[in-house]
């Protein structure tokens, strides 16, 4: 089933309308509240393909269903059982087993790309743009930002922070600051050992060599510091 310009999202039922053929008042995020109260809230049909087509069968009270709305057309709506929808997603662009998932959002554009939020009983929540990139919030919490390029991957682990890979990194992060309080230190101990070195006659040639070194080294300290990338200490 493919759905343009709608958004699906999980909902609760609250109220099946007598004689209306099918038809419930529910609650969902971002559209209707159990606060709403049910006389003002309008009535939502079952879905016209598929398992329902004609049959008009009816959830139950409290029972959790799937509410698709439509941009074009806010006051069509429509239902659809939890159960029943995954069987409708041939289209379904992450995976073969559906039968798990539970999406909240599935959208094609224009260009046959497609957008899916959705929970996986494996995996947890994940948010997709076909092969392009997605971002996976696990059930251990940890977080998974992923492209389609290269080495273009950030993997918030349960233990570090991993920049370019999926997992634990091949390398270590520096601190900057603590590597600049080293290197100004090296820098100021190359200084007196080349002083020193130039008030010997017998090492003035190793002194000679190493002066012009120093100044160089110093010069390529700021530049290594990231303008745009910060970390924190362990």
């Amino acid at each position: 089933m493919k759905l343009i310009h709608a958004t699906i999202r999980p909902g609760k039922v609250l109220e099946i309308v007598e004689d209306g053929a099918g038809q419930i008042k529910a609650s969902a995020p971002g559209l209707f509240t159990d606060a709403d109260g049910t006389e003002v809230l309008p009535p939502i049909y079952p879905w016209p393909f598929g398992h329902h087509a004609n049959s008009y069968s009816c959830p139950k009270v409290d029972e959790e269903v799937w509410i698709i709305s439509f941009t074009d057309n806010p006051l069509q709506l429509h239902w659809v059982r939890k159960d029943d929808f995954p069987e409708n997603l041939k289209d379904f662009p992450l995976t073969d087993e559906a039968q798990n998932l539970e999406v909240v959002v599935n959208r094609e554009f224009e260009d046959s790309k497609w957008a899916v939020l959705y929970f996986d009983n494996d995996d947890g929540w994940m948010m997709k743009k076909d092969e392009d990139g997605w971002i996976n919030i696990r059930q251990d919490g940890s977080i998974l930002l992923k492209t389609k390029h290269d080495k273009r991957i950030i993997d918030i682990c349960e233990d570090s922070i991993a920049l370019g890979t999926e997992g634990k990194a091949e390398d270590s992060a520096m601190l900057f600051s603590k590597w600049k309080e080293f290197a100004d230190e090296l820098c100021g101990d190359l200084d007196k050992l080349a002083k020193a070195l130039n008030n010997n006659p017998y090492t003035a040639a190793a002194g000679a060599v190493l002066t012009p070194l120093i100044e160089p080294l110093k010069q390529k300290i700021a530049p290594v510091e990231s303008k745009h990338v910060s970390i924190t200490e362990n």
